[in-house]
C-alpha cells in the first residue's frame, strides 16, 4: 500500500519525466532544422571515392586521389563503408551510417554527461551540442558534428565513451573503446587517447608525467632538427604549395578570430577547474586543456617551426575537437557552479557567454580574457570590492554582446523574404534555419526550459512535453526529406550507359566541373579537380600532379561550361594524359549521344569529346 510520501514522490518523477521527455523532444526537433543531412557532400565525397574505388579498382583504383597512396589505408572505415555500398547502394549505405555515426556520438556525449550531471543539466549539455556551432580550428573546414559521412564523428562517439568509461574507473572498457576510435580515425582518435592518459596516469603521478613529456619533447625537438627517416622535412616547393592552398594547416596561419574562438572555449575549461564543485568534472577539464595544449604545441613546433612532414599529416591541432565538444557539453554544470560559487564566479560565467555570443567578432577577445583573469583571480583576488566591479563589468559586456546579436538578427529579418525554395513549407524551414543565428536562440530556448523543469508543475510539464512533440512532428517531414534525398538518382546513372561502353575504364576524363557525378554516375577516374588536391599534405606527388595539371586545364574549364567562354588558343586535347572531356556547350560534331543528366531540365545537354576524333 502506497503512502502519502510515497504517492507525492512517484507525482514528482512523474512530472520530471514528462519535463525530460519535452526537452529531449526539442532537442530532437532542434537538430533536424540545424543538422538537416547533406548527403554525398564536402569530404564524404572523398570517402565514398575511397570506397568505391574498393569496388571498382579498375576504374576509380587509379583516380589521381587514390593512385599515390591515401590515409585511407590506416582505418577499418573504408572496408566498412565498401560493404555497405555493395550491400545497399552508395546513397542509402551512406545515409544510413551517418545516422548511426551522429546517433553514437550524442549518445556517448549522453553517457559522459550522466557520469557528471543531473539528468536535466546532463540533457542541456546534449542540446548545446546539438545547436551549438561546433566548427573548431581555421576556415569553417571542419567540425565535430557533421551532417555528412566521415570516420571522424565515430571515432570521436567512441573517444567520448572512452572517456566516460575512464570517468566511472572502468579502465579496460575505456582501452576498448579508445582502441575502436583509433582503428576508424586515428588522427582524431589520438585527441582522446592523449586525454585518457592525461586524466588517468597523468594527473595522478603529476610529477613523473611532466618529466616524462618534458624528455619525450626535447627528444623530438632534437630529431626534428637534424630532419632525418620520420622527421624528414619538407622541401620548398611542397610547402609553398600547402601553405598556399591547404592554410588551415599551419595554426600560424589562422586568424584572430579563429585563436579568440579557442580561447573561449578555454575558458570555460578553465572556469570549470576553479569553480568546479565535482571532482571529476575539475580533472576532465585540466586534461582536456593540457591535451589540447600538448597538441597545438606539437603542431606550432614540429609542423610550423621545424617544417617536419610527418607533424603536419599528424595535424595534432585537429585534437581542438575535443577542447571544443567537451567544454560545450560541460558548460551548463560548469556556469551552475560559477554562479553558486559568489560574484568572482558569475562574473567568469557572464563573460564567457559573452564571448561565446560574440564569437565572430575580434571584440570576443575582451570578455575571453577577462573570463581568464577571473579564473586566475579565483586564486589570488580577496578583495570582494574587486570582484564586484569585474561582475558589473561581465554584466556591461554581456549587455553590450547582446545588442550586437539583437542588432545581427534584426538585419538579417528583411532578407527572410527572399528566401527561395520549391514549396512554402521548405521556405519556412530555410527561415527557421536563418533565424537559429548560428543556434544561439536554440541554446537560450533549451536553457529556459531546463530551468522550469526542476520547478515545473505537472501541468507545465504536460504542455512542454506536448509543445516538444508538437515541434518534432512539423520538423519531421523536413527531417525525412534530407535523409531519403537521392543526389545521384538510377535514371542518371542509367543515362550515363552509353559513354560507360565506350570509355574504358583506365581512362581519366576532364570534367567542366565538380567530379562528383564523374565519379558516381558515370564511373570513371577525373582527370583534375579541387577535390582530389584535398589529400596533398600526405603525398608530394599528389601535390606536384595535381598543381601542374591545374595549371594546364585551369584556363581550358570556362569554354566547357555554358555558355561558353571564348576558345583559347589550345583546347583540352593539347594537355597531355586528356583522353575523353565532356562538356555542357556544343563544340562541333561528336559521335557519342549527348546526355541530359537532369530529367526536369532536358534540354541542359551533356557533350563528351574524345581527343584524336576532335581537335578543340
Amino acid at each position: 500500500m502506497s503512502t502519502p510520501h510515497g504517492s507525492a514522490l512517484q507525482a514528482a518523477n512523474l512530472t520530471q519525466r514528462m519535463g525530460l521527455a519535452g526537452l529531449a523532444c526539442l532537442i530532437i526537433a532542434f537538430w533536424m532544422i540545424i543538422h538537416p543531412y547533406r548527403g554525398i557532400d564536402h569530404d564524404s565525397v572523398l570517402y565514398s571515392l575511397l570506397a568505391l574505388a574498393r569496388l571498382h579498382p579498375a576504374a576509380l583504383g587509379h583516380d589521381l586521389f587514390v593512385r599515390y597512396g591515401t590515409q585511407d589505408n590506416f582505418t577499418i572505415f573504408g572496408p566498412m563503408f565498401a560493404a555497405a555500398i555493395r550491400a545497399m547502394g552508395l546513397e542509402p549505405a551512406a545515409a544510413i551510417m551517418t545516422f548511426a555515426t551522429q546517433i553514437a556520438f550524442f549518445g556517448a556525449a549522453w553517457l559522459l554527461a550522466r557520469r557528471l550531471m543531473p539528468p536535466a543539466v546532463a540533457l542541456l549539455g546534449v542540446g548545446l551540442l546539438v545547436v551549438l556551432p561546433s566548427w573548431y580550428g581555421s576556415h569553417s573546414v571542419f567540425e565535430y558534428v557533421e551532417a555528412f559521412l566521415t570516420p571522424r564523428q565515430s571515432a570521436e562517439a567512441f573517444a567520448l565513451a572512452g572517456l566516460a568509461a575512464a570517468v566511472h574507473s572502468r579502465q579496460i572498457l575505456a582501452a576498448v573503446c579508445m582502441a575502436v576510435a583509433m582503428l576508424l580515425h586515428p588522427i582524431i582518435a589520438a585527441a582522446g587517447v592523449v586525454g585518457w592518459i592525461v586524466l588517468v596516469p597523468g594527473l595522478a603521478h603529476p610529477r613523473v608525467s611532466i618529466a616524462a613529456t618534458a624528455a619525450v619533447a626535447v627528444a623530438l625537438v632534437a630529431l626534428s632538427a637534424i630532419g632525418i627517416g620520420p622527421f624528414r622535412h619538407f622541401d620548398d616547393a611542397w610547402l609553398t604549395v600547402l601553405r598556399d592552398r591547404l592554410a588551415y594547416l599551419f595554426p600560424t596561419e589562422w586568424s584572430a578570430t579563429e585563436w579568440i574562438s579557442i580561447e573561449a572555449h578555454g575558458a570555460i575549461l578553465a572556469a570549470g577547474i576553479a569553480f568546479s564543485r565535482n571532482d571529476h568534472i575539475r580533472r576532465l577539464c585540466m586534461a582536456t586543456l593540457i591535451t589540447v595544449f600538448l597538441g597545438m604545441l606539437f603542431a606550432l613546433v614540429e609542423s610550423d617551426g621545424l617544417r617536419v612532414i610527418l607533424a603536419a599529416q599528424l595535424q595534432t591541432w585537429r585534437w581542438l575537437w575535443l577542447l571544443g565538444a567537451m567544454s560545450i557539453l560541460l558548460l551548463p554544470m560548469v556556469a551552475i557552479d560559477c554562479w553558486r560559487s559568489g560574484d568572482l564566479g558569475r562574473a567568469t560565467a557572464l563573460l564567457v557567454l559573452a564571448a561565446l555570443l560574440m564569437r565572430t567578432n575580434e571584440i570576443a577577445a575582451v570578455p575571453a580574457s577577462l573570463a581568464c583573469l577571473a579564473v586566475l583571480g579565483s586564486v589570488t583576488l580577496r578583495d570582494p570590492l574587486a570582484a564586484r566591479a569585474l561582475l558589473v563589468a561581465a554584466v556591461a559586456l554581456l549587455v553590450l554582446s547582446l545588442v550586437v546579436v539583437a542588432q545581427d538578427i534584426y538585419k538579417l529579418l528583411p532578407t527572410l523574404d527572399a528566401t527561395r525554395e520549391p514549396t512554402r513549407y521548405l521556405v519556412r524551414m530555410a527561415q527557421v534555419q536563418a533565424l537559429a543565428y548560428g543556434g544561439l536562440l536554440p541554446a537560450a530556448a533549451l536553457a529556459l526550459v531546463c530551468f522550469s523543469v526542476s520547478r515545473a508543475t505537472r501541468r507545465n510539464a504536460m504542455l512542454l512535453a506536448a509543445l516538444g512533440a508538437v515541434l518534432l512532428l512539423a520538423m519531421l517531414p523536413y527531417s525525412i526529406l534530407t535523409w531519403t534525398h537521392a543526389k545521384f538518382p538510377q535514371d542518371r546513372v542509367q543515362a550515363f550507359a552509353p559513354w560507360r561502353q565506350v570509355i574504358p575504364e583506365s581512362a581519366e576524363v576532364l570534367w567542366p566541373e565538380s567530379p562528383q557525378a564523374e565519379w558516381f554516375e558515370l564511373g570513371r577516374s577525373s582527370y583534375w579537380s579541387l577535390y582530389q588536391m584535398a589529400g596533398m599534405v600526405f603525398s608530394r606527388d599528389v601535390t606536384m600532379v595535381s598543381t601542374s595539371r591545374e595549371t594546364a586545364v585551369s584556363p581550358m574549364l570556362a569554354q566547357l561550361k555554358n555558355p561558353p567562354a571564348p576558345p583559347t588558343a589550345a583546347g583540352p586535347c593539347s594537355v597531355t594524359g586528356v583522353d575523353f572531356y565532356t562538356s555542357w556547350a556544343d563544340l562541333g560534331p561528336t559521335p557519342y549521344p549527348p546526355v541530359a543528366p537532369e530529367a526536369e531540365h532536358p534540354h541542359e545537354m551533356l557533350y563528351l569529346y574524345r581527343c584524336g576524333e576532335n581537335r578543340h
